[in-house]
């Protein structure tokens, strides 16, 4: 059984296996690669993967992994160059080596599901392919217990920050917008951006993008501005129509076109 997501800069995949099976993959590969178990016995060189630890390959010995009868995996690869922009942007140390880390379990599982849900395209889906690529390499970083850094001191501007994220989200919300991006505009780590943005509006930055794209979505549909539901949601940033209804249909409790009708109906 396999599941999997992939864009120009990043794949993930989630793979369970009734037999045996040795991957490989070419010597230098040339991405940065991490596995993490999720049942049975999976075999990188050097180590096991447990509940307790990923296995992560810098690329410049190939990969290969060995799985036993029963096994099931994630694993995540990512362009290097996006794996270095947002390690430097935000403040963590590169991993260097082929090598394996211990995490708590309640983070493994967290994680596990977290690339378990991508590959199935039921987490993330709504975002672009540059927001998308970004949240994993954080992810990725933050799993590898890389530094995070003080940061500069800007405690007297957090709420100004917070005030001028959402002037931004609401003037660029057609295009893309990253969680990388925003830090490097403003100057602010990723962890002092997350906490001070939940703590004022309750949301995550990506929850309050897609929030406002949706109200956006819903203001278009009222107005009749478009023909068909798909140009509303690519003119709101989200492009792809089916998914753009499961998530209005979650927050409006009704279908797009329902929305539309009635509008027409009113008028």
């Amino acid at each position: 059984e396999l599941h999997g997501v992939s864009t120009l800069r990043v794949e993930v995949r989630d793979a369970a296996f009734d037999a045996g099976v040795t991957l490989t993959a070419a010597d230098p590969f040339p991405r940065f690669g991490l596995g993490i178990g999720l049942a049975g016995d999976v075999q990188l060189p050097w180590t096991s993967l447990t509940s307790s630890n990923v296995g992560y390959i810098t690329g410049s010995d190939g990969m290969i992994a060995r799985l036993q009868p029963g096994a099931r995996w994630c694993n995540i690869s990512l362009d290097w160059d996006l794996f270095i922009g947002a390690a430097e942007t935000h403040g963590y140390s590169l991993p260097s080596g082929d090598r394996s880390v211990g995490v708590p379990s309640s983070l493994h599982r967290d994680f596990a599901a977290l690339l378990s849900r991508v590959a199935r395209s039921e987490q993330y889906f709504e975002l672009a392919d540059a927001e998308l690529e970004d949240e994993l390499a954080l992810a990725v970083l933050r799993i590898l217990q890389a530094r995070q850094p003080a940061g500069r001191d800007m405690r007297s501007g957090h709420q100004r920050i917070v005030h001028r994220v959402v002037e931004l989200i609401e003037a660029e919300y057609s295009g893309t917008v990253t969680v990388t991006g925003l830090c490097k505009q403003f100057g602010v780590s990723e962890r002092t951006l997350q906490y001070r943005f939940k703590y004022a509006t309750g949301l995550s930055v990506q929850q309050y993008l897609l929030i406002y794209r949706l109200q956006r979505a819903r203001a278009m549909l009222l107005r009749g501005e478009y023909q068909q539901v798909g140009e509303v949601a690519s003119a709101c940033g989200i492009h792809h129509a089916g998914r753009f209804a499961q998530y209005y249909w979650r927050l409006f409790r009704q279908s797009p076109r329902q929305t539309r009708r009635d509008a027409r109906n009113v008028s």
